[in-house]
């Protein structure tokens, strides 16, 4: 395991132990925390991860979550997203994507399977 998913691993840990301790103070908000410290609580994602760079941690000593009971979570996907980034600029519908990308690795195009 890299250094980066130990540490993801770790805080998460520590989030979900501490859960019950942190939501009184910080329900609601997105909070950024690493190696058990909370660094500070946000309304915004992208605010919470910048202020925690720009307070001396990098990327992948941390990590941003929005402090909510575990019951109510949502669970995220991220699988292809870098791949939509790269490889489709320019395409501005979801058709176009579908249809540039489905050969490539498998997915479906509004019910037609590609030849």
């Amino acid at each position: 395991m890299t250094d980066a998913k130990a540490n993801l691993r770790k805080n998460f840990d520590w989030y979900y132990a501490n859960l019950d301790s942190l939501l009184p103070e910080y329900s609601g908000r997105y909070i950024a925390f690493s190696d058990g410290k909370v660094i500070g609580a946000f309304d915004d994602f992208l605010v919470a991860a910048q202020s925690a760079i720009d307070r001396g941690h990098p990327l992948g000593t941390f990590a941003v979550h929005k402090c909510i009971p575990k019951n109510e979570e949502k669970p995220l996907v991220f699988g292809a997203l870098g791949h939509w980034r790269e490889r489709h600029r320019g395409q501005r519908t979801c058709r176009d994507r579908a249809r540039a990308c489905a050969g490539w690795h498998g997915h479906r195009t509004y019910g037609k399977r590609p030849v």
